[in-house]
């Protein structure tokens, strides 16, 4: 894996689980060890935080390699700096994410579109980075030993549960400004809700991509003991889900993976949902 250095920051600021496995950017995948062995440093690459204080600014790295991108690092402000500073001529992402901001997420997506990026995903991608930063792509490469993790997407505002959640938090209805909270509260819930919306209908995104209510009810098999159950979306799941991106997939490496997600035991999409990759109601 190429090495890269961390970025600077210019300007400032669901839950069940699946994944998909994602890699090189040919059609001519590398062999098993050269994949693992880049997800595994992916994965641990020693990053440091900077603006530590803001919640949507974390650990991150960007660096550019001839036409490559690479980025490790939350769908946060830090990668919309990272794409927009690239060179010109910049063909490929190579990412590594476990998500973060929903909104800076489909900032970041709009721009991969923008500059018609494939994008490799190294060890994971998951969250927002699975949500949006994929169904942008031109292609998206998947090797045997990476995965994207997609669970759901914003749920409609309730205020409901918004007043049972800022309760939680300390506040009580007696308190003041508590209905202008909660005002608050549900205009940004009501934004990112559409926002969402305006980018599935935009880049046709399967509707079970984002609902998971079917798998999460599903039998599944048994988890190993002191793991927790994830599922991953085979490429097939993949393609369906995506029509407009070209997939380049292998079969994901079950060993492998399970190696490098040790906490968790994998179950496929196809697994509880069935073979017929239907993505769309």
């Amino acid at each position: 894996m190429v090495p890269v250095s961390v970025g600077k920051l210019r300007f400032g600021a669901f839950f069940f689980l699946a994944f998909v496995t994602a890699c090189t950017t040919t059609n001519d995948f590398e062999g098993a060890s050269v994949t693992y062995e880049r997800s595994r440093a992916a994965l641990e690459m020693p990053m440091r935080s900077i603006y530590s204080g803001y919640s949507d600014v974390g650990e991150y790295a960007c660096n550019y390699a001839g036409t490559r991108i690479h980025y490790n690092g939350n769908t946060t402000l830090q990668l919309v700096n990272c794409l927009m500073e690239a060179p010109s001529g910049s063909r490929t992402l190579s990412i590594t994410s476990s998500g973060g901001n929903v909104d800076f997420g489909i900032f970041a997506a709009q721009v991969v579109s923008a500059m018609a990026l494939d994008v490799e995903v190294v060890g994971w991608c998951a969250s927002s980075c699975a949500n949006y930063i994929l169904p942008a792509a031109k292609r998206v490469y998947v090797d045997q030993h990476s995965v994207v993790f997609v669970h759901g997407a914003p749920q409609p505002p309730d205020r409901g549960r918004l007043v049972e959640a800022i309760s939680k938090s300390g506040l009580t209805k007696d308190s003041p400004g508590f209905d202008a909270v909660v005002d608050d509260n549900m205009e940004r819930s009501e934004l990112t809700y559409r926002l969402h919306n305006n980018f599935k209908a935009q880049f046709q995104v399967g509707d079970y991509y984002y609902n998971l209510a079917d798998i999460s009810s599903a039998p599944e098999p048994a988890a190993k003991a002191g793991t927790s159950k994830l599922v991953y979306v085979d490429p097939g799941w993949l393609r369906a889900c995506m029509p407009d991106v070209e997939v380049v997939a292998e079969a994901p490496n079950a060993r492998g993976l399970q190696e490098l997600f040790p906490k968790y035991s994998l179950v496929s999409f196809s697994q509880v949902r069935g073979r017929e990759n239907k993505c769309f109601v």
